[in-house]
C-alpha cells in the first residue's frame, strides 16, 4: 500500500458497519461508535480488506448472519426501539420488522464508527510493530490523530450531507471526537441530562439534527438495564 492507497482507505467506508445512510429528504438515525470491535487484526488481515474493495461503499448485515445477537448490537436495536415508541423487551421483532443495518435496507438506521480500524478494544498495546509498517504511523497516537485531522472532516461532510435526524454516539469520554465529526457550530457544546443515573449530553445543530453522546453500552456503569435503555430513548424521541 503506497501513501496515496492508505489514505483513501482510511478515509473509505472501513468502519461503517452497514445500513442506511439516508438524505435531507428521508433522513436516516446514525448509531456511532469508536472503533468496530474484532479479533486477528494484523498486516495480512488489513491487506486482504484492503484488496477486497469493500471498504469503497457501504455495506451492511445479511439478514441470517446472527448479528442482532451481539451484546452491543441488542443495546442498539432495544435503544433503536424505545426512540421509535416501541419496549426494549420488542426489539427482536422491531430489528427485523425494520431491517436494522441490512445490508441494501432503505428503512433509515446507520451503523458505522469514529476509525477505520478495527480492534478488540481502545487499549493503545493492540497496535503493532507490523501495521506500524504497513501505514506508516509510529503509533495508535498518530494514527488516531491523523484521523482525526483527516477523517472527521469527511465524516462531518457526509453528515452535513445527508442530515441525519439524530446522530446516537456511544462513549462520554470521547465527547470531543464526536464534537469535531458531526456538529456544524464550534462554538455550541453540549447540554446535559442525567436520566436514570446516567449522563446524557446533547445539542441541536444548525440544520435541525440532534447529536447525542450516551453512556457506552454493556460495560459497568454503562447503557445496560432495560429501564436506562427505555427512558434514554424516549427523551430522544422528545428531542425529534
Amino acid at each position: 500500500m503506497n501513501k496515496e492507497e492508505i489514505e483513501s482507505f482510511l478515509l473509505g467506508y472501513s468502519g461503517y458497519c452497514g445500513g442506511d445512510i439516508g438524505s435531507p429528504e428521508r433522513p436516516s438515525i446514525w448509531c456511532c461508535g469508536i472503533e468496530w470491535g474484532g479479533d486477528g487484526i494484523n498486516e495480512k488481515a488489513v491487506l486482504d480488506y484492503f484488496e477486497s474493495r469493500d471498504w469503497e461503499q457501504i455495506g451492511g448485515f445479511e439478514p441470517d448472519d446472527g448479528y442482532i445477537k451481539a451484546r452491543y448490537n441488542i443495546s442498539l436495536c432495544k435503544l433503536l426501539c424505545a426512540i421509535q415508541g416501541g419496549q426494549v423487551e420488542d426489539y427482536e421483532q422491531f430489528a427485523e420488522q425494520h431491517q436494522v443495518l441490512h445490508k441494501g435496507a432503505k428503512t433509515g438506521y446507520l451503523k458505522l464508527n469514529l476509525y477505520p480500524l478495527w480492534f478488540k478494544d481502545t487499549d493503545e498495546n493492540r497496535w503493532t510493530k507490523e501495521l506500524s509498517d504497513l501505514l506508516s504511523f509510529r503509533d495508535k497516537n498518530e494514527y488516531l490523530n491523523w484521523c482525526q485531522r483527516h477523517r472527521f472532516p469527511v465524516i462531518n461532510e457526509l453528515a452535513q450531507k445527508h442530515q441525519p435526524r439524530l446522530v446516537i454516539c456511544f462513549g462520554l469520554s470521547y465527547e470531543n471526537e464526536f464534537h469535531q465529526a458531526f456538529s456544524d457550530d464550534d462554538d455550541v457544546g453540549f447540554d446535559t441530562e442525567l436520566i436514570d443515573g446516567l449522563k446524557v449530553k446533547w445539542k441541536r445543530n444548525k440544520n435541525g439534527t440532534i447529536v447525542a453522546v450516551l453512556p457506552f453500552p454493556n460495560i459497568p456503569n454503562g447503557l445496560l438495564r432495560n429501564q436506562s435503555i427505555q427512558l434514554i430513548g424516549g427523551f430522544l424521541a422528545s428531542l425529534l
